[in-house]
């Protein structure tokens, strides 16, 4: 059951990229992609809450459906967080900051994966979770004090930009290199699983 959640959490992440286009094209014309960043942070805070409990097997009914909405949030900040540093960074810098995204992302996963087990074993599932929870929150509220000038300054509207991007995605899914390149993640991904 557990390998089948770990499965499953995974999918968004995997699809991504098909709402991706519609998080870029919503995009606040005075806040640019900050309401997506904020609004997900604030659902993963409130998703993970319940998990400050004693866990038992018969509750992955009802932690099944929490853990995939969080992945769908994380999912998407990511798709927000990766749309505004292509927009705000320079294309010679977008290399390094995606390699310190990615340490981040390793980082975050020790430090709140196997190290928030053995806290627990400390202090407890409550003050774990409410510390996860509150870096969540204090993360958005620093999303929300960022500057950011938003980003309609190309004159099209959502619509637009939505079209756009499909075409864009669908252009893409049509190369050669690109199926090759999903058939070769798939197995890899495969064979890490």
């Amino acid at each position: 059951q557990i390998a089948s959640l770990g499965a499953l959490l995974t999918v968004p992440w995997t699809f991504k990229f098909v709402w991706a286009p519609a998080v870029d094209a919503f995009r606040s014309r005075r806040f640019g992609l900050r309401p997506w960043i904020i609004g997900a942070q604030v659902a993963m805070a409130l998703t993970i809450l319940p998990l400050a409990r004693e866990i038992e097997p018969t509750d992955l009914a009802w932690l099944t459906p929490l853990l995939l909405l969080h992945a769908l949030c994380a999912a998407t900040q990511d798709v927000a967080i990766d749309g505004l540093a292509v927009r705000r960074l320079p294309a010679r810098e977008r290399g390094t900051a995606t390699g310190w995204m990615q340490a981040g992302m390793v980082l975050g996963r020790v430090a709140f994966g196997g190290l928030a087990l053995w806290a627990e074993q400390l202090v407890g599932p409550v003050a774990v979770v409410g510390a996860l929870a509150a870096l969540l929150l204090v993360s958005a509220g620093l999303a929300g004090l960022a500057r950011d000038t938003g980003d309609a300054a190309d004159g099209r509207g959502p619509a637009g930009r939505l079209a756009g991007s499909i075409r864009l995605l669908l252009d893409v899914l049509k190369r050669p290199a690109t199926l090759l390149g999903l058939a070769f993640a798939t197995i890899a991904g495969a064979g890490m699983e």
